[in-house]
C-alpha cells in the first residue's frame, strides 16, 4: 500500500478548518441565522442546517436560495425593523426552549 502525504495533509486542512469555524453574530440581522446546539439555526424556517454550513457562503446560499428568491417578507425589512425582527424571532426561539425543557 502506498502512502499519500498529500492525502494526510487535505485532511488535516479539513480537520483544523473545521475547527476554527465559528458563528459570526453579524448574521443574525444579515440571514437570520443563530447558532443553536453548536449548528446554525434559521430563524425564517425554523431549520437547524449542518455543521458544515457554519461558513459564510453556505450560510449566504441558504438564504439566497430559501429566502430572497420566494420573496419572504422578513428579507425585505431593514434597519431598526430588521434588528427587531431578528430580536421577536430570538426571542421566542428561548421562550420555546424554556417550554420544552419545563415539559421534560
Amino acid at each position: 500500500m502506498v502512502n499519500h502525504p498529500g492525502k494526510r495533509k487535505r485532511e488535516e486542512d479539513k480537520v483544523t478548518n473545521q475547527k476554527h469555524r465559528a458563528f459570526n453574530e453579524c448574521w443574525a440581522e444579515l440571514y437570520y441565522i443563530t447558532e443553536r446546539n453548536g449548528n446554525p439555526f434559521c430563524l425564517i424556517c425554523e431549520k437547524e442546517l449542518s455543521a458544515n454550513a457554519m461558513k459564510k457562503s453556505n450560510i449566504l446560499r441558504h438564504y439566497e436560495k430559501v429566502h430572497v428568491k420566494n420573496n419572504h417578507s422578513a428579507c425585505l425589512l431593514t434597519g431598526q425593523l430588521r434588528k427587531d425582527k431578528v430580536n421577536k424571532l430570538i426571542k421566542g426561539l428561548h421562550q420555546d426552549r424554556q417550554c420544552s425543557q419545563k415539559k421534560t
